[in-house]
């Protein structure tokens, strides 16, 4: 006989006992043992269920041998997080963290872990918190367990006073807080459901709305409490939509039984030890490189065009990735007169970008296709720089002759024009509401504009040179600047107070920009280099050369793909693109004829854009 045989023929004995058992429950003699015994069927069938749709399964796809000669393998989730898993996982495999043993090895290996490194105190604050945790899982366990005996048996008023012990146990764990009030509410429903079985209706109204009312957001069905409310002019459990499946007074108190045992083993604690001699040494590290190593392998670069970020993972807080480089010329833009000096992308989105000329006109184009959208003219003067606002529906720009003009990208006109600065403005920046903009220039002043008002709201002095470039935060409120004094300053937006400043020999500062995660800050100098600072302690983390800045107003850098690269522009007519974490220069790409004042790149669009001193403005994208 096969497996599947044997199995059929025990589930048909299994159900014939079922259906005796049930025509046998109204005997008094047998009614005390029908849940323990009903139980125990009901068990034994759900595995015969299981192991016959397992083996139909692995006989249709002809694996039933192979089972049969691995009866060790166990799938492909991992058991244990002890030892090494020696078959080659497929990246779909893992474990599931809600297993207790799962849970235990996690918080050994961090035990492990802060023993090695000598945070013994530490260590032992764990060890005696899981006691803690594991004395109330004890205490828990044993209500629950009282408490499936007593639903078995019908005693209400038992099973009352121990949710009463429950809350109290419960108050510390906000998730078993929250389980136990749908628990308590399933074992309101069932009374209420046994009442209305047994007609006591006057009972049951009473019960409805001193017990259950207050509980009815905790239902799971929808219109649940409605049909609970229907019941009251029923004549059977049954009528209602919601409790067409009952199966009457025992089988319902199983079922909640079983749901309460369930509760238990899925809340079950987990008591880290310190004597673990099955745990290898630096199990924690061990396990974390295997994952770097796992990453990095499905990372690899499957072109030319991608590079990966460094040759060992730099930090643990985030995956490992590659980056494409963008070498490869999408569009080669004309309609600029003179020397194009400034561009930005018109929101997050990156749809289109804009272009400031010396030609004194603002260009707004198609990213994809590179179609001028529109020409913005208006300025007396060269136009120094341009922003955007997170939306790009605003757009700012600064001219030389000290002109501020805020303009709808829609309409492309003048919204606002401003002359807070009596010279030149040479750098803008936008915050990402488009609410305020900031500006500095010739007069080595940088101001915050309520473009609403109309009004400068704040005014920070303190560099002795002119102001090249201006830098706001994502929140707005670190405003950063570089002047041709050679420092950067730091400044509280709100308080107006200078927070730090940088001078470590670096040359006529021509540009700043500030990572979207505000860790690092971009400053480009008249020494041929790009610095990267770490925000937080004010230290230059690398100095990166190979382009040329010397005389020219202004080259910029700024970020460039998973912000893990730095673009600049180059006065030899090429955009220098280096690796952020490891400082090395990844390319040299030939872009233009002339001077390259500025790159930028923008993430959604997958696209950069330079443009330079010849007029041109190029669009570039990574290679397939």
């Amino acid at each position: 006989m096969s497996g599947v045989e044997s199995i059929d023929g025990l589930l048909a004995k299994f159900s014939g006992l079922r259906a005796e058992l049930l025509r046998l429950q109204e005997s008094p003699e047998v009614q005390l043992a029908i849940p323990q015994i009903q139980q125990s069927l009901n068990w034994a069938l759900t595995l015969a269920e299981k192991a016959i749709a397992s083996q139909k399964e692995r006989k249709s796809k002809g694996e039933g041998k192979w089972y049969e000669s691995q009866p060790s393998r166990r799938g492909s989730k991992v058991e244990s997080l002890f030892h090494p898993h020696r078959q080659r996982m497929r990246l779909t495999s893992g474990f599931d963290p809600k297993n207790p043993t799962i849970k235990q090895e996690i918080l050994l290996m961090i035990t492990q872990f802060l023993k090695e490194e000598g945070f013994t105190s530490s260590m032992m604050v764990i060890q005696d918190e899981a006691r803690m945790k594991m004395k109330q899982h004890s205490d828990l366990s044993l209500i629950f367990q009282r408490m499936q005996g007593r639903i078995l048996g019908g005693e209400w008023t038992a099973v009352d006073k121990l949710y009463t012990d429950l809350q109290s146990i419960a108050a510390s764990s906000p998730r078993v807080k929250r389980s136990s009030r749908y628990l308590i509410y399933e074992v309101y429903k069932q009374q209420f459901l046994e009442l209305i079985h047994r007609q006591e209706v006057h009972k049951a109204f009473a019960f409805l709305k001193k017990k259950l009312k207050p509980l009815q957001y905790i239902a799971v069905k929808k219109h649940e409490f409605q049909d609970l409310c229907y019941l009251l002019t029923c004549s059977h459990v049954n009528e209602a939509a919601s409790f067409k499946d009952w199966l009457g007074i025992h089988s319902s108190r199983e079922q909640l039984a079983e749901r309460i045992r369930q509760f238990t083993q899925t809340n079950r604690l987990v008591y880290p030890s310190i004597r673990t001699p099955n745990l290898p040494p630096n199990r924690l590290v061990h396990l974390l490189q295997q994952a770097v190593a796992f990453q990095m392998h499905f990372s690899a670069p499957t072109s030319p065009s991608h590079t990966t970020s460094t040759t060992s993972q730099a930090t643990l807080l985030k995956d490992y990735t590659t980056y494409g480089v963008p070498r490869l010329l999408h569009k080669d833009l004309m309609g600029h007169t003179m020397d194009v000096k400034a561009v930005c992308f018109l929101g997050d989105r990156g749809e289109s970008f804009a272009t400031g000329s010396s030609d004194k006109s603002i260009r707004i184009w198609d990213t994809e296709t590179g179609s001028c959208k529109s020409i913005v003219s208006g300025h007396a003067s060269k136009i120094w720089d341009i922003a955007s606002d997170s939306r790009g529906q605003t757009l700012v720009s600064g001219s030389a002759n000290g002109c501020i003009k805020v303009w709808s990208v829609e309409s492309a006109k003048p919204l606002e024009t401003h002359f807070f600065h009596n010279k030149a403005v040479f750098s803008v920046d936008m915050k990402r509401s488009g609410s305020h903009y900031i500006s500095g220039g010739f007069d080595a002043k940088v101001r915050i504009v309520d473009i609403k008002a109309s009004k400068v709201t704040s005014e920070f002095s303190g560099h002795s040179s002119l102001i090249s470039s201006v830098a706001l935060n994502q929140a707005g409120t670190l405003l950063i600047s570089g002047s041709r004094d050679c420092k950067i300053k730091f400044w509280d937006s709100i308080s107006g107070s200078c927070i730090q400043t940088l001078s470590y020999n670096l040359g006529e500062v021509t540009s700043i920009a500030i990572s979207e995660n505000d860790t690092y800050v971009l400053s480009s100098s008249k020494d041929n280099s790009v610095r990267v600072w770490d925000v937080r302690t004010g230290k230059c983390l690398h100095k990166l050369t190979g382009c040329q800045n010397t005389w020219k107003n202004f080259i910029r850098s700024s970020f460039g793909p998973n912000e893990e690269l730095v673009l600049s522009g180059s006065e030899d007519g090429f955009v220098y693109i280096w690796d952020l974490n490891t400082g090395k220069l990844v390319e040299n790409l030939q872009a233009h004829d002339d001077v390259v004042y500025a790159a930028q790149w923008n993430p959604s669009a997958g696209l950069m854009v330079s443009c330079a001193h010849d007029g041109t403005v190029k669009t570039w994208q990574c290679e397939s």
